[in-house]
């Protein structure tokens, strides 16, 4: 059991050992200031390198829904075109995308990302929320090219997709023959009872033969409702991945020139201070081998 006097002697020991090592690094870096100014010149130049050849970019993102598949396919699909933009095999991007070689050029990179932020292809969850797909590049007009191409890619790269539409759509196509089939021979059927209820009606009780007759109306009605919705069906049954909303790129670019200039400064610190550290300690192990 822990009491407050253990507890507070571990917060004074673990202050103590604080400000041990932070002396021992500004003794460090006073002793050995000529390396640390060195490896500070040298980061920092290396970061100022960075921060100069950092372009500016335009970012937007696109957000879709989906039927099929699952989200973390979905995410290594656009993973690969990423990779793509970031090793900058433009022909492959652009055969990839079914877009001209020259717009390619333009994308820096291609995210895809879950409601959480996270990246689309460590996402194992099998619901269908939303997916984001994030565009970086440096120019705002290939954003409307990007959508479409986006979504062709997204909705016929697949194997899976491709050989289940190509199902689908036999099995929508057999089911409208067969609907169409029916609907003739209704028309049929109702032609030839129209004329019987014309020409028979003043000499028998066609009572009977009405019902029948609005019976196979309504049943030629639902085969017609039935025909629309397939038709409706076939239409989409390539279309397993929808837009929610589209891109919309900012009218200014962003960069990353503070992110960098911060960072440099950090690593700047930070590295200046461990190699004089580290030249401290090697030093002084020299001397204790030396005795």
């Amino acid at each position: 059991m822990i009491d407050g006097k253990d507890f507070s002697d571990f917060v004074s020991g673990f202050v103590a050992f604080i400000k041990k090592v932070c002396r021992y690094i500004l003794t460090s870096t006073k002793e050995y200031f000529k390396t640390a100014i060195l490896i500070f010149i040298l980061a920092a130049g290396a970061g100022l390198l960075c921060w100069y050849n950092a372009k500016v970019f335009f970012e937007a993102e696109m957000v879709c829904t989906f039927t099929e598949m699952n989200k973390k396919t979905y995410g290594e699909m656009v993973h690969d075109l990423d990779r793509l933009a970031s090793s900058h095999s433009y022909d492959a991007l652009a055969k990839q995308l079914n877009i001209p070689l020259q717009e390619s050029k333009r994308i820096i990179s291609i995210e895809g990302k879950n409601m959480a932020g996270s990246m689309l292809f460590e996402d194992i969850t099998q619901d269908k929320s939303p997916i984001y797909l994030d565009v970086k590049a440096n120019t705002s007009n290939v954003f409307p090219l990007m959508e479409a191409a986006l979504l062709n890619y997204l909705n016929t790269k697949s194997p899976y997709l491709i050989t289940k539409g190509k199902n689908d759509s036999a099995d929508v196509s057999t089911r409208l023959r067969q609907l169409n089939k029916n609907i003739a021979i209704a028309d049929s059927v109702i032609t030839t009872i129209y004329t019987y209820l014309k020409i028979f009606k003043p000499f028998s009780d066609t009572s009977i033969t009405a019902s029948k007759f609005a019976s196979l109306i309504k049943y030629k009605n639902d085969m017609e409702e039935q025909q629309v919705l397939l038709k409706r069906r076939g239409e989409d049954i390539e279309m397993p991945v929808q837009i929610l909303h589209g891109f919309v790129p900012p009218d200014q670019p962003s960069s990353d020139k503070s992110k960098i200039l911060r960072l440099t400064l950090i690593v700047s610190i930070v590295s200046s201070c461990t190699f004089a550290v580290l030249q401290k300690a090697l030093t002084g192990r020299r001397k204790l081998q030396s005795v």
